[in-house]
């Protein structure tokens, strides 16, 4: 596992969404990372390729396997909608403090567990799960 910023991690979805890993990893390889920036115009790109940089790292987060630094709460809404196609008010229910009555695959559970930073805590309750602070 690795640990990534919340700006990496919204670069490597939308990446994700644009090309498979094997394609991400072999643009790596060819150091087309700063062609990243115009495929994928609104995100800088620049922290992403900074990442790759070190591949072990990047490969661990291009396969999930991370942990983001910090996470606030509109990152953490954000994150659930793009990673795990998960929507505010359909999904889950966002307070000023937690989120609740999140609805997680046991898969899903393990990710999303994983990639919360230090500041969060999910918790199982009897109807599904909430995520505090």
């Amino acid at each position: 596992m690795t640990t990534i910023n919340l700006l990496q991690a919204y670069e490597l979805l939308a990446l994700q969404e644009e090309f498979s890993n094997e394609e991400i990893l072999q643009q790596v390889k060819d150091q087309q990372t700063g062609e990243w920036a115009t495929l994928i115009s609104e995100w800088p790109m620049e922290e992403l390729a900074k990442l790759a940089t070190d591949e072990a790292a990047f490969t661990h987060a291009l396969a999930g396997d991370y942990n983001i630094s910090y996470i606030t709460m509109p990152g953490l809404t954000n994150l659930l909608a793009k990673r795990f196609a998960l929507q505010k008010d359909r999904d889950f229910i966002v307070t000023d403090s937690a989120i609740t009555a999140l609805q997680l695959t046991d898969e899903q559970q393990v990710q999303v567990s994983q990639m919360l930073s230090s500041n969060w805590q999910l918790i199982k309750v009897d109807k599904g799960f909430t995520i505090t602070m």
